[in-house]
This record gives C-alpha cells, structure tokens and sequence, in this order.
C-alpha cells in the first residue's frame, strides 16, 4: 500500500511540474525557433499533459506488476525453505519455527517421531517411485488424523514428525496409537512400468515426549529415543506365525505384501 501512495505522489508531481512549465511558457511567451509559442502552448498542452499521464500510468503498472512477482517470489522462496518437496509437509526449519513462542509460554506440547518398519523393503523390491508414493500416502494419512491446530513433518528418509499442542502425555500415547492403526490400513503401490499395482500393509514405530518448556531438539531427543523403545518392543512382541508369513513373502519383518 505504501508503494501505491509512492506511486500516486510521483504522478502527481509529475503533472503539476507539466502544468507549472505550460503556463510559465503561456505567460511569458519566449520565442522557440524565431516563433512566440505562448497561444500555440494553448492546444499543445492538453496533448502533452495526456501522453505523461498515459506514461506515468504505464510506468506505474509496470512498477506495480514487478512488486507483485517480487511478493510471489518471495513466497515461493520462504515455502522451499519451510516444506518438505516430495510430501508437501513442514519440514525441520518449519518445526522450530512452529515450536518458537509455545515452548516455556506456559502451553504443554507433546512431539511424536514416527518411523516406518522395512521402508527400506519397499524401495528395494518396488522401486524408489513406490518408496515416494508410500512416503506421500503416509503423510496424506497424517494430515487425515490429525487437528488443524497440530503441525506434521518430514524431517527426511522415513522419519516424521507430529507437533500436538494443548496436550498432556496419556493423550500424546493415544494419538500415537490412532495414527498408528491408520497407517497400517493396506496401501497400494505401483510396482513398475509393465507390473500391477502391488497392495502391500507396513508398521510404524511411534515415540512421545511432553512438556511445558525447554528446547525443541531435547524434546526430539527424547521422543527418538521412545520410538527405538517401541520399535524393539514391536520385534519381540510380533507373533511367530506372522513372522514366518513375512519371511516366505520374501518381504522383512514390517513389512507384509498382501496382493
């Protein structure tokens, strides 16, 4: 708006400085070329006042038009740097961003660290364009199951993030568990050019940790190290049968190709 009103200045000086040399020539009638221009000023003037309007406004457009790529452009440049390219989440930089101004402000917050079990499977028998498409499907499920007022993102590979807000830690646990039921539900994935798509169902290992204040990275810390707690919880307590079932798939363990 302050670039506007520079604007609308500038065209006005410049039509008052146009009107203040016509009426000094009108009045004083120098001579130009050996002729007294001061009458003949009289049906130039109207002319000229139009064309430096006409390129005042034209100036004016183009001034406004660069101010407008220069405002997308800037946005463009502070989503790369905030957002995570192949899933569209936030990403590390946007996490402490979000975290700025909550933690030590009094407001409890619970981080979740996700990672996938056999993720790495996945790109090896499938491919890495079934590997990014698992890894998008994950995050659309995230968005699904978690508040507006909640953040989630990538912080790179097959670890995520969800930021809960207002939350203690028996509910952080809980949604752990719901977003977890959600990312076991079958998942199809392309596997190839000239091969069906294959449906296949993964696990997730799920970390919390809470607080009122501190640093975000302690907080990260302490979740991660929850996460490889249930993860190694997860190997023990996972039924033989089952086990067996993923070996003869020819899938690891967490990951079970179901079609």
């Amino acid at each position: 708006m302050a670039a506007y009103r520079h604007q609308l200045t500038g065209a006005l000086l410049t039509w008052l400085a146009t009107s203040a040399a016509g009426v000094l020539l009108y009045w004083q009638g120098r001579l130009i070329a050996g002729r007294q221009v001061g009458r003949d000023l009289v049906t130039v003037a109207p002319s000229l006042e139009l064309l430096v309007a006409l390129l005042t406004g034209l100036l004016s457009l183009a001034h406004r038009n660069h101010l407008g790529q220069l405002a997308t452009a800037r946005e463009m440049l502070r989503r790369q740097a905030l957002h995570d390219p192949l899933t569209g989440l936030g990403n590390r930089n946007l996490l402490h961003e979000h975290a700025r101004g909550r933690l030590g402000a009094g407001e409890t917050v619970s981080v979740l660290v996700l990672d996938l079990d056999g993720f790495k499977a996945v790109n090896d028998s499938l491919g890495h364009a079934a590997g990014d498409e698992l890894l998008r499907v994950v995050a659309r499920r995230l968005l699904a199951h978690t508040g507006d007022r909640n953040l989630v993102a990538r912080l790179g590979g097959d670890e995520f993030v969800v930021m809960l807000h207002g939350t203690d830690a028996r509910t952080a646990h809980q949604t752990a568990e719901r977003l977890r039921a959600a990312l076991t539900a079958p998942i199809a994935l392309a596997a190839g050019e000239d091969q069906p798509p294959r449906t296949i169902r993964i696990d997730a290992s799920i970390g919390a940790a809470t607080a009122r204040d501190g640093d975000l990275d302690d907080l990260l810390r302490a979740a991660d190290a929850d996460m490889y707690r249930v993860k190694a919880a997860h190997r023990i307590l996972r039924p033989p049968r089952a086990a067996r079932s993923y070996l003869d798939s020819g899938a690891p363990i967490g990951v079970e190709v179901v079609a």
